[in-house]
């Protein structure tokens, strides 16, 4: 393996870290925004508004459905409408992933508008970062 190949690799690791970092940042943020709409205090955890076990079974799918749907993703070539696209898709079916799961399982990993909030959220800080990656 050639140096440039090696870089490559490191990218493209780094790149899924900072996509799991995001998806923690918007959870929290998600948790948020659900306690402020519910006039409870914003700093606090709440188990019944996101699960823990709900963060995992989220960096599983959105892994899953980045890989599949980014596999060969050159943010530079790319153009910014497939860009936008592509997070999208990720996004909508992460999120209804998530609700579909939740409802099967019969368990309580998270309120309605928690999930909401997170699906609202990560898309816009995955595009972001996307965008960024792309002119940078």
């Amino acid at each position: 393996m050639n140096i440039i190949q090696q870089k490559m690799q490191t990218f493209k690791i780094t790149d899924r870290f900072i996509d799991l970092f995001l998806l923690f940042i918007s959870a929290r943020l998600a948790i948020i925004a659900e306690r402020v709409l519910h006039y409870k205090s914003w700093h606090a955890l709440d188990p019944q508004s996101f699960h823990f076990s709900a963060l995992l079974i989220i960096y599983i799918i959105w892994l899953i459905l980045i890989q599949l749907f980014e596999s060969d993703f050159i943010y530079r070539r790319t153009p910014v409408w497939n860009i936008i696209k592509t997070t999208a898709i990720i996004s909508f079916i992460g999120v209804t992933t998530t609700i579909t799961l939740d409802f099967l399982l019969k368990t309580d990993l998270f309120n309605r508008s928690t999930i909401g909030f997170f699906g609202i959220i990560s898309f816009l800080l995955l595009l972001l970062k996307r965008g960024g990656m792309k002119y940078f």
